[in-house]
Order: C-alpha cells, then structure tokens, then sequence
C-alpha cells in the first residue's frame, strides 16, 4: 500500500540511509526536476501529495526532503534506465522548473541537494560520474534544465570530503532514531508504484503537475483581456489545454513547453479529474481538439486557445488545442527583405493583375515550400515517433479505461484553415486506435479535396459520425483580402498559388464542392441530405445549429454565430435551448488572414501595397537575370502515367555534426522539378534512413519503365568507410551518410551501384548530388578539408569514428554488400550524376543551402528544353565564376554526355543556348526599375491568358 510522503531533514536522510534495509544495489543517482509545478508554485504538502511517486525523494524550494515510493522499489526515471529489482538507480525530483529563463537552483533547495547527493555517494560508494542527469538518458528532454552539472559535481565532491562521520545516539530508543526507523518501516512495506511504472514508461518529467485545482484550475468566468501580454499565470491556465507542436514532434524549448510528460499529465490527471467530476454530475465526458490555422506563430496560436478555453469549459467541454506554428508571414518579410528595392508605383495596378501578379510572387518566393513545409508537419506528427501520434495513443488508452465507466466519453474535433489538414492525420490516427469521432467541424477547411478523399472521406459514418464544413460562398471569397494586399481570402491564394499544382481544388471552395459529384452527396447538397456531411455557407442564420456571419477567412474562429453552432452540435442541443455561456467576439478580429492577434505584419510585408519588388524569387541567393528567366519559363504538365518520377533527400537533424541547408535544398530541388512536370516525393530529416532510402532507389528502379525520367537528388553529409572488395586504390569506399548512420547505416558506392544495375534500358536516371563526391561511377566522397570563411559555411563530410565504422563493417557482413557488377559496356551504364565537388575539394553549405543547389537548381528552367549534360554542367562550372571553391562533376557514359539534361538516351538536343554568367547589378534603383517594368509585362500578359473562373 502506498503511504503519504513523509518531509524530513537532511541529518534524518543520513538516518534513514544507515537504517533502510536495502534488497537492491544502487549503481547512480539520478536527477530531475518536476517543471511543473515551478518553484512559486509549490505550496507544501499538497503539491507534494499531487506529484506521482515516480521518485524515491523529492527536495522542494525551502530545503525541505520529503519521501516517495519505496527505495527497494525501481523509479520511472528514464526508458532503458530504471534498473530492476536487483540493481538500479535512486531517483530525486527537485520542485522547480529550472529550464533557463525560469527558476534559479539556490538557497537551502541547493544547500540540500548538494548534502543529500554526497550522503548518497558515500553510503553506495559511488564515483561523482555515477550522478546523471536525465537529459544524458534521453536527448528529447532538457530536464532538469539548465542547472550547470559540472558545479554541482564539484559543490557534491566538497561536501562528500567534509562529511562528519553519521551520528550516534546514545540508545536504540532515541527520538529521531525511533521516526527514523518508523519512515524506513513503512518505506520497505509501501508499494507506491502503479502497475504502469513497471514498464519504465511513465514520462520524462512524470506526472508532474501540481493537479489540475491548483496550477490548472484557476476560474475563469468570462473572456480574456486580449489586448495585455501573456503572463505566468496565462501559461498555466493553458497548461492543461494546449499541445505545442512544430516539425510533427512537441515543442519543448519555446515559450510554451511540451513534451511526453505534460501530455501524459492531462490524460491521467487532469482528464481524470474531469472525468469524475462529470461522473458525479452525470453528465456526458466531451472533449473536443481544436487545431487552428498553420501559418501563424507560437503566440497566435496560445491567444486562439486563450480566448476559446474559457467558454469551453463554462459549456462543459473539455478543449484540448493543437498550437502549431511555422510563421509565415516572418517567412514571406525574409524573402522580401532580400529582394526588394526602391522602385516604386507597380503595386498601385489594382485587380486581378495586380492578385495574378502577388500569386506569381508568392509562388516564386516560396510559398509553395511554406505551405508544404506546414503540411509536411502535419503528416510526420502521426509519423513514428510524431506527436500527434503519441497523442491519440494516450487518448485511445484514456476511452478504453472508461469504457464502462458510468458516463459516456464523447470525442469530437475542430479545425480552422490549415486545422483541417492537421486533423484530416489526427483524426484517422484516432479511429485507427478505435477512438470513435462523434462529430467533426472544418471552419474555411484549406483542405485539398485529393486529401480528404484519400484520409477521411471513407471514415464518414465509419469511426467519424458526421463531418460539417462552416465555409464562405464565392462572392464573399472574392470579396476577402490577405493582409490588405491580395484582394481575395487566403483560399484563393492557396488554390492559384501554394499548392504545386495551380487551382487544386479545396475543400473550403464552393466551386470545388458544387464541381465533384461525390461531395455534393456526401455533404448534401443535391435534393437528398446526407447523414454524415453538411456545409453551412455564410452568410447564413437558418437555425442556431447551422449559423454563420464570417466574412472573413481568418473570422471564422472569432465569429459568435460559427461558435455557437459548433457547440450546439457537440453538446447536441435543441434549437430552443440556452448555452451555459455564449461566445464573445474578440475585440479586435486580429487572426483575418491568419495574424497574429497583436504582432504586426513585417514591415517588408506592409510594403508590398506600394513598393515594386523584382522579378519572382524562386529562392534565396538567386540573380536578378536567373530569377527573370525562371518566370519566363514554361511549367510543364505531369505526364500521364507518372513518366517522371523524382525524390528529393535532406538531411539537417543529425546527431552529430547537423547542417542548416539540406532541408531547403530538397524542397528548393523538389519545387524545381514539379514546374518540369515531375511528381515528386521529399525524405527529410529522421525520415530519411538508410533502410528508407535504399528501399526508395530499389523501388525506383523496379518501377521505371522504358521512356520514363528518374531523379534522385541528395543533400548532406558523404564520408568513408574501409573497402571491403578491393576495388579501391586507396581502400576506402565512399558513402551517403543517411539520418541514422551513426549505428552503422549507410550507403556505399558499391551498395548503389548495385541497386543501379537492375536500372532497365531506356529509362533515364539522373542524380544530383550535394555533398562530397568522388566523381566516378556514382560514388560519393571527400577531399581535403578547407577553412569556413563565415559560422554559417559547413562542410558537408563527416569523419566516423572508430566505433561507426565497426558498427558498419558489422552490418554490411550481416546484410551481405551488394557490389555493383558493371558487367555492361560503358556506354550501356544508365545513371547520369552531377556532382557538388571534385575528388580533392569539399561540398560547402553557406546562407542557409548549399553552394551547389543555390547554383543550380536556378539553371535548370534554362537547360531542360534541350540543354545536354555536358553543356548543363559547363552552365553550373560557370556559375561558380573562375574563383570557385569547388568544381562540379559530371559521371556518366561517353553517349551521355549528348543526351538532353532528364531525356531518354537517344533524344536529340535543341540547339546549345548561350549561356553567360550574370552580369554584376548597375545600380539598385536602375535595376528595380527594368525588373518592376518586366513584372508589369508578365501581369498584364498572366491577366490574358490566366483569368480567374
């Protein structure tokens, strides 16, 4: 049976270490510190009481120690690192959140860790190293923070040497030694540990709240003052409520911290308390997730939740909000802070050339990367390892505990904009887990069509009972605007510009609802309704559960009507019957367009309503020469049949030796190749494994069929490792180094080759590769290393340690390495590799991409239509100018070398173009000037032949 923890001094610690009959050897210490509460928020024994007993001691802000489970008993410490019954680790929680910024480790709580750690150590007879520090078990969590190791290593081994001997009492019958013996007793008979610590999973930070009426639970009877800053005590009130999300995974080193351990706490603490509460009142559990717009930072998203949580909870329903962020307007003033000048007078143009003209802009300025990149977010969070994912895992556990609970537990999900994206993962996740969606609302939904076609159409009436979509009519799409300088909604923008194919059709869009047959019966809106979709259009009022006065993309949220409907359809109420309270309208609207509710627009942003801007950027670093002939260029259509078929690879997120430019490279790459018709598929980051990438090659191999164009494009680290056949004069072979290579997983020249040879004949297979490479046969490689100019130039090669490569060596004996046979002739060798570098040089990544991408991923709407190899890679050799630090490479058989860059062997070359480097700029207003002129040019020429219909 668990006991209450007991508070105890250090001098009654040293009792109790002398007197505890110990059934398991402690072999370390291990250190962490609760998070939450913070140190301002502990309040004696009643914090103490609502913290877990992950811990054997925990040690609060006063220097007090107080007593957790019991010390024969392994701790919830660390995954891998919990020990067993015989040998383990004791575990101290230290109450403070000491993440930097926030609480200091000082005072008596210091003075005390510092006695109690060098009590431990010397009644185990352990080395300082022994203390470890939770982070060092588990690189996903900071904790405990930001307390320095090495000065409370050497303050423990200070106070370890001036250790008095333990003391002595003068009869077994002495007072402290009478309380001493009865806490050792009732700690060797409690079993303070649930069933589900036996797994060592309990989280990083345990369930560590100060419980949901304390830090979660002050009462909040009407909306917020939305015009002050967030404060301390906002934070907490959003604590219970709020799940920080960015790149798929939690968010736990912004302003608003979450990890494994916050969102287990509102599962099994929170929730649970919810959950009786409703018991006792015998009414239905409802909890509903809100997942707002994508393109709004951190903050926004913490003011959305901010003014909806309160009304929530007055109707008696749970909300948990998905804050997910990616900025885009932050992103959109750096592409512009780099390219705009000070000509002036082209954004006076109003209407649709002017719209056409910013769709142009936003396409080339990458948008379409911006929005991938946020729906890519969207799509890793149920990935393995995703954070939504781990979400509906512990939703699924929660409704299946209650399964008979006494009171039925209702699940229901809303989604803003982009939300619908986000829940358009989330929500089949769920009803994998058998989580049952009883009702779904999509407010603007900047879902594609394809998307919900694909995710969630088939589970309407199937594990979601019923999808409604709160959107705008036509007129009101038109008549909306985005940040006062596109004159129509964000849909608009996204459906003629963002996504890689323009006007693609969106679920938000009444011309995309009313054209597809299939939705117009799924949502009713033929002469039959339909049991499982619905549209309410604004503006309308037909009734109170099917009302909305938005006219606005972004009002959606903000809009007392769509609200109100919502809530009347989750609570299930008859159109007579009153809410508990009625949503207020913010003040000031403030999310139109997706803005933060008090953050300006950039002012590069704001400029964009009187400023000329040069021609599209595709990308940063681009010419104004390159830039002009990337807008010219025609966009080709993908082929029927999938002919051309590209995956593109970034690797930033290493362990060890990360990069900053691989990400954008691919993407940069990927954009590139749609506009030349080619489907195309990203691996990024921890998705980019060596088993992921070897299967994607092999895949692409077996797929392409005589006539088809094949790219494969890769950006990151290359190294090398010992040669195991002895077709290297300098022993070694050169290797990819995917996300995982440390544990030995990596992709030799021989391995590829290997895959390489199935490549059947007529199939074109071309590589660019950003990184090291030795310039022969597809392999990848490293020269002498050279001094970076700036921080921010990195080479891309990686030198392995003596232990990866073994790791390797072993895993390649076990697999079996596959050595390329080139038993064809020379000419019949299929690939065709452009390189980043010669043998002797390194690949360089500088100003966020690498040199190699930034230069030639702008040549190839030049060269495609008839450039061949050789004369593409004469283009990029120049671009580089005489000076360049590294000199691409072209691999590929003799004939290749006049086939047309992406054709067919056997293709026949256009006339060679001139190429000539761009000149230097003449002077920035003059230049401004003819770029401003030649955007004119291309509005009133996209006006012609690009209307709007």
């Amino acid at each position: 049976m668990a006991i209450a923890p007991r508070k105890i001094s250090v001098d009654d610690f040293s009792d109790l270490l002398r007197i505890f009959r110990f059934s398991r050897r402690i072999e370390s210490i291990h250190l962490h510190h609760t998070w939450n509460p913070s140190r301002r928020e502990f309040r004696g024994q009643s914090t103490i009481e609502e913290m877990d007993p992950a811990h054997h001691l925990a040690i609060d802000p006063e220097g007090d120690l107080w007593t957790g489970r019991n010390w024969n008993d392994e701790p919830a410490s660390a995954q891998g690192f919990n020990g067993n019954a015989r040998i383990g680790p004791f575990m101290i929680e230290l109450v403070g959140d000491f993440n930097l910024g926030h609480d200091s480790f000082d005072g008596p709580q210091r003075d005390a860790t510092v006695r109690a750690l060098a009590l431990l150590l010397r009644r185990f007879q352990l080395p300082l190293e022994q203390i470890r520090f939770h982070k060092q078990m588990d690189d996903r969590t900071s904790c405990p923070g930001g307390i320095d190791r090495d000065a409370l290593l050497q303050d423990v081994a200070k106070s370890n040497s001036a250790l008095k001997p333990a003391r002595t009492v003068s009869t077994p019958f002495d007072d402290s030694m009478r309380r001493a013996q009865a806490i050792a007793e009732a700690l060797a008979n409690s079993s303070g540990r649930a069933a589900a610590d036996d797994t060592g999973e309990l989280p990083e930070e345990k369930q560590r709240g100060a419980g949901s009426r304390e830090a979660f639970g002050r009462a909040v009877d009407g909306p917020p003052d939305l015009s002050a800053p967030l404060t301390a005590d906002d934070l907490a009130d959003l604590s219970g409520h709020v799940i920080n999300m960015r790149g798929g995974h939690f968010a736990d080193d912004t302003e608003f911290h979450t990890d494994e351990g916050t969102v287990r706490h509102i599962f099994t603490r929170l929730l649970e308390d919810e959950y009786e509460r409703r018991k006792e009142a015998k009414m239905p559990m409802r909890i509903v997730f809100f997942a707002h717009g994508g393109l709004i930072p951190e903050s926004a998203g913490l003011r959305i939740a901010q003014k909806h949580v309160w009304w929530w909870k007055k109707n008696n329903v749970y909300p948990i909000y998905f804050v997910w962020h990616t900025g885009f307007w932050q992103t959109v003033g750096d592409l512009l802070r780099r390219h705009l000048t000070g000509a002036r007078g082209f954004f006076d143009t109003v209407g649709n050339v002017k719209d056409h003209a910013l769709e142009e802009f936003a396409r080339y300025a990458g948008g379409v990367d911006v929005w991938g990149g946020m729906k890519y977010d969207a799509e890793h969070a149920v990935a393995p390892g995703g954070g939504s994912l781990f979400v509906a895992d512990r939703l699924a556990e929660f409704v299946q505990a209650h399964k008979a609970g006494g009171v039925p537990v209702e699940v229901h999900a809303a989604g803003h904009s982009a939300g619908a994206i986000f829940h358009s993962y989330f929500a089949p996740a769920a009803v994998e887990r058998h989580v049952a969606i009883k009702s779904m609302h999509f407010l603007a939904p900047a879902l594609r069509v394809d998307g919900f076609k694909q995710r969630l159409d088939a589970r309407l009436g199937n594990g979601i009972d019923k999808l409604t979509i709160y959107t705008m009519r036509r007129e009101l799409e038109e008549a909306d605007n985005c940040a006062k300088i596109y004159g129509k909604s964000l849909l608009y923008l996204i459906h003629f510009a963002l996504e890689p194919s323009r006007r693609e059709p969106l679920l938000g869009l009444q011309q995309s609802l009313l054209n597809d047959p299939a939705l117009v019966n799924r949502f009713g809106l033929g002469s039959q309704k339909s049991p499982t979709g619905e549209v309410v259009w604004s503006k309308s009022k037909i009734d109170p559960r099917h009302s909305t006065q938005a006219t606005a993309h972004g009002a959606f949220d903000d809009d007392p009507d769509t609200m109100n409907s919502v809530l009347r359809n989750i609570l299930d109420l008859p159109n007579d019957a009153q809410l508990q309270a009625d949503f207020v309208e913010s003040a000031s609207r403030g999310l139109v367009d997706e803005q933060d509710l008090r953050e300006p627009m950039p002012p590069e942003v704001a400029l964009l309503q009187t400023a000329a801007v040069p021609a599209p950027p595709p990308f940063p670093g681009w010419s104004p020469s390159q830039q002009a002939a990337a807008a010219a260029a025609p966009i080709v259509p993908p082929q029927p049949g999938h002919g051309r078929v590209a995956v593109c690879v970034g690797i930033n997120d290493y362990p060890q030796q990360p990069l900053s430019g691989c990400v954008a490279d691919a993407r940069q790459w990927a954009d590139a190749l749609r506009r030349l018709g080619f489907d195309t598929t990203l691996l990024l980051d921890r998705e980019a494994t060596a088993d992921k990438i070897r299967s994607t090659l092999v895949g692409l191999v077996e797929r392409a069929q005589p006539g088809d164009v094949v790219v494969f494009q890769y950006s990151g680290h290359g190294t090398q490792v010992p040669d195991q056949n002895s077709d290297e004069k300098d022993a070694v072979d050169e290797a990819l180094c995917p996300y995982d290579y440390a544990d030995g997983n990596l992709l030799v020249d021989d391995d590829i080759g290997a895959i390489l040879d199935g490549v059947k004949a007529g199939v074109s297979f071309t590589f660019f590769l950003d990184c090291c490479h030795s310039g022969s046969a597809t392999r990848f490689a490293v020269g002498r290393a050279m001094a970076a100019a700036s921080n921010d130039e990195r080479p891309r090669f990686i030198t392995l340690t003596p232990e990866q490569k073994q790791a390797y060596l072993a895993k390649s004996r076990r697999r079996g390495l596959r050595v390329a046979s080139r038993s064809r002739r020379v000419d019949e060798i299929p690939e065709v590799v452009f390189a980043a570098c010669r043998p002797d040089e390194v690949a360089w990544e500088s100003g966020g991409s690498g040199d190699f991408t930034r230069n030639t991923v702008p040549l190839l709407a030049q060269a495609a239509a008839g450039t061949t190899n050789s004369a593409f890679l004469d283009m990029i050799t120049r671009s580089f100018g005489p000076a360049g630090r590294q000199h691409p490479v072209l691999d590929c058989a003799p004939v290749s070398l006049t086939t047309p860059l992406l054709q067919v062997r056997g293709s026949v070359a256009a006339p060679s173009r001139a190429y000539t480097p761009p000149a230097a700029a003449s002077g920035q207003a003059n230049d401004g000037a003819r770029i401003a002129a030649a955007l004119r040019d291309l509005a009133t020429s996209i006006e012609a032949s690009y209307p709007h219909g």
